[in-house]
């Protein structure tokens, strides 16, 4: 009795620090399978948006640039622009994630009411004057930032916005499912999958899981919108109109509050989407059903979960950066020390860690410019393996923040994960003990609650016993 009463308090001061297994993200995410399918969606990403740049500014489209900034709020002339849509919005939303990692390292969640009322609305063309700024606006600022940042391309470059978001939703609904269901078995198995089990599970829920789960709540919130136009449309009819409109809307109040739980719900459980489809290998619509359900059931408990995972990332994706940073200064001091005849701050000069791939002599010979390329893309591929750490960390967090708000809604084990038939043949199951053997010669013994009976012994003579005298 008194172990139970003991336990108990135990337990819940457990439960409580559940926030602990967040940590176990930073090893996750320090995997080379999960890096490698990062970098692979950042390569395609990155193709994707600079393929459909040189169209537009091809065709006249490209946004106009006022230096220092690079205009968001507003739609400037864009018949001499030289810069690409996607250039732009990358430009501004890695300004905007580099001023969430600065103001998380720094302790700034919420920020001050300025940042708020007087939004961000580009991009400095100097790097390290965002970066200065950035840590003065906070966490959260940050991100509603990034929410403008894809608002405007929505607005002014429909067109662009839908291709691109279409083909960056297509990439990652397949690369980032596939690294969710590598850290959903990892967490919960312990055990890591291959390449082809990876992939294969992220193919075969592609288009009917990762793929439309994001897009079932937006296509829901689409809906009311139109049925809010319509109301519009009909309470602009004179008289009827009036009267009508008037007194049906309340009905687009209650749309309106369906909208706005709707897009909290969105943005506050979107990355909970393709983690619920690789632990559950259900669809998209259990995925959308989960994540609203754990937004709404433990907000306060998913918003500390999601500060813990920010704060911790910034931390960690720190030192990935500075270890990144270190081995290219150590391989840039030994190495321009063999140039004692040239300096190798010719070709290549030493970046900072914000910006790995550093610059070159612009008066290079044609030899040198060619020395200065081939080191240029390995300098770019040792800093695009930090991006794609970090990438890595964003999903597998996501996918054990999933399983705790799980454990906490549904009391699941975390331990519980779906693994299909190729899964389960592959996967190497816990070794049972071996079972015992009867003595040769005897029968099998039986086996009752996990335990072998014990043949009886033969009898064997007493000894003060005597045989019956005849009579």
């Amino acid at each position: 009795m008194a172990n139970g009463t003991q336990d108990a308090p135990a337990a819940r001061w457990w439960e409580s620090l559940s926030f602990v297994q967040i940590f176990r993200s930073f090893g996750l995410a320090l995997d080379w399978l999960k890096m490698g399918l990062a970098l692979a969606g950042i390569v395609l990403t990155f193709g994707f948006g600079r393929l459909l740049d040189w169209a537009w500014v091809r065709a006249g489209n490209g946004v106009s640039a006022n230096a220092p900034w690079v205009q968001l709020d507003t739609h400037a002339p864009t018949s001499s622009g030289t810069h690409g849509v996607f250039e732009a919005w990358r430009s501004f939303e890695g300004a905007c994630l580099d001023g969430v990692l600065s103001s998380a390292r720094q302790g700034v969640i919420i920020g001050s009411l300025e940042a708020y009322t007087v939004p961000r609305v580009g991009i400095p063309a100097n790097l390290a004057e965002a970066l200065a700024l950035a840590p003065h606006v906070g966490v959260i600022p940050n991100i509603i930032d990034m929410a403008r940042g894809v608002g405007w391309v929505f607005r002014y470059h429909i067109l662009h916005a839908i291709l691109f978001f279409g083909g960056f939703l297509l990439i990652w609904s397949l690369l980032g499912g596939a690294i969710c269901r590598v850290s959903a078995v990892q967490f919960a198995r312990n055990e890591k999958l291959t390449f082809g089990q990876a992939l294969g599970f992220a193919r075969s829920k592609w288009l009917n899981g990762f793929f439309l789960a994001p897009l079932l709540p937006l296509g829901g919130l689409a809906l009311i919108a139109l049925c809010l136009w319509i109301g519009g449309v009909v309470l602009a009819i004179p008289y009827l109109g009036d009267i009508l409109g008037g007194l049906l809307f309340f009905l687009a109040i209650i749309g309106g509050i369906l909208i706005a739980l709707g897009l909290i719900g969105l943005v506050a459980g979107g990355s909970l989407f393709w983690p619920t489809i690789a632990a559950e290998g259900s669809d998209s619509f259990d995925a959308a059903s989960r994540s609203y359900s754990y937004v709404y059931s433990r907000p306060v408990r998913l918003l500390f979960y999601a500060l813990v995972a920010i704060i911790f990332g910034a931390f960690v994706f720190l030192f990935v950066a500075f270890v990144a940073w270190l081995s290219l200064a150590v391989t840039h001091a030994i190495v321009g020390a063999g140039m004692w005849r040239r300096s190798l701050d010719h070709i290549w000069t030493l970046g900072s860690m914000n910006q790995l791939h550093g610059g070159s002599d612009p008066n290079l010979g044609y030899p040198s410019k060619i020395s200065w390329f081939l080191i240029g893309l390995w300098v770019l591929l040792v800093a695009a393996l930090v991006w794609s750490f970090l990438v890595s960390y964003y999903f597998s967090a996501s996918t054990i923040i999933y399983f705790l708000l799980r454990r906490e809604v549904d009391a699941t084990d975390l331990e519980d994960v779906y693994l299909d038939k190729l899964e389960e043949e592959i996967t190497p199951a816990p070794a049972a003990p071996p079972a015992p053997t009867a003595p040769t010669g005897s029968m099998p013994l039986p086996v009752i609650g996990g335990e072998p009976v014990s043949a009886p012994s033969p009898a064997e003579p007493s000894a003060s016993s005597e045989p019956a005298s005849p009579h």
